[in-house]
């Protein structure tokens, strides 16, 4: 996929590597914080983008363009991406919602203000829909608990 993983974890891998070293997971609010700690425990990454900020029915996964332009949440100007990652992009509007499967947009980030929210579980080969499948069940589940 053109990530070299040593460099650049998937997210799920990143944040059990953080709570294995002793560190705290990070605490973004509490939808986010729910999906993440599935994250962590199935290490499938998990992309959510706040449905007020895409149009969900246009969403396509193709290879990024030398030097394309991508903001990722709390970055602070844009990065230029290498044309070899994968990017979801909101076809209407031609903007990046997240370089998979480690980084979502800044634009389309899930706030505390967010309604309605888009949940995508990020498979990759040797991982089967099934694992997918559950690992959704336990983002609902998670989600209702916490979130109500």
């Amino acid at each position: 996929m053109g990530i070299d993983p040593t460099k650049t974890r998937p997210a799920g891998e990143a944040l059990a590597r953080r709570i294995i070293g002793g560190k705290e997971l990070p605490t973004i609010n509490t939808f986010v914080d729910s999906y993440n700690l599935v994250s962590a425990q199935t290490f499938i990454a998990i992309g959510a983008f706040d449905m007020g900020k895409i149009h969900h029915r246009s969403l396509s996964m193709r290879k990024a363009r030398c030097g394309e332009p991508f903001q990722g949440i709390g970055m602070q100007k844009d990065a230029k991406l290498d044309g070899v990652e994968i990017v979801i992009e909101d076809e209407s509007d031609h903007e990046l919602v997240a370089v998979y499967p480690y980084r979502d947009s800044e634009a389309s980030k899930v706030t505390e203000d967010s309604k309605n929210v888009l949940l995508l579980m990020c498979g990759v080969p040797g991982i089967s829909d099934e694992v997918l499948s559950q690992t959704q069940l336990l983002c609902e589940s998670y989600i209702e608990r916490f979130c109500k």
